[in-house]
């Protein structure tokens, strides 16, 4: 986490993934990884919105 103006602070997040060889892997990562990551981010996102707004 990092600081933010107004006393806040801002989350990133980055992933990083490397599979070989690659031309093998990236159908893979495109129909399944991707997709998957984005389900789990996005309920790792709501479950940290409800934990904050319920210490607020």
């Amino acid at each position: 986490m990092r600081s933010a103006p107004g006393d806040r602070t801002r989350l990133v997040v980055r992933t990083r993934g490397r599979g070989r060889p690659r031309p093998l892997t990236r159908p893979f990562d495109m129909l399944l990884g991707k997709p998957a990551h984005f389900v789990m981010q996005t309920r790792q996102f709501h479950d940290l919105r409800a934990q904050v707004g319920a210490e607020v």
